[in-house]
């Protein structure tokens, strides 16, 4: 959802620049000055969407201000999911601690069974509840 809200304010500014420029901007270029809003959005939400992808685009920058804009959200789109890669993989790897650990402590408590001479069915009840309970 975070994505969406940040390609629809690149998308925003994007218009914004285009309609408050003096010079030629890519409205211009694909003749969308008079055109319906809807189409002017849609086409800079596509934009913006692909300055976060490594989709082409035919919708480029065609003065100073565009290009230094344009550089802004592909640093953006790089930090947005830099830090979604990251949060991922922390996630993955607090589950694979997780799991480790669970992992040790069945194995401790496997071995105390053998050492203590703990009958296979009972181990089996004990194990299955804690998998249920406590392990899930």
């Amino acid at each position: 959802l975070a994505v969406v809200v940040i390609n629809h304010y690149c998308a925003c500014g994007w218009v914004f620049l285009a309609q408050t420029s003096s010079g030629h901007s890519w409205l211009d270029e694909h003749a969308l000055q008079h055109a319906d809003a809807v189409v002017v959005y849609s086409m800079a939400l596509y934009w913006a969407l692909t300055q976060f992808t490594p989709a082409a685009s035919n919708v480029h920058a065609h003065s100073s201000k565009e290009r230094v804009y344009s550089i802004f959200v592909i640093l953006l789109g790089i930090l947005t999911f830099s830090t979604i890669v990251s949060y991922i993989t922390t996630t993955m790897q607090a589950l694979q601690r997780m799991r480790s650990e669970r992992d040790v402590q069945e194995q401790i408590l496997r071995t105390y069974f053998v050492e203590n001479n703990v009958s296979a069915e009972l181990g089996t009840h004990i194990v299955k509840f804690l998998w249920v309970n406590h392990f899930s």
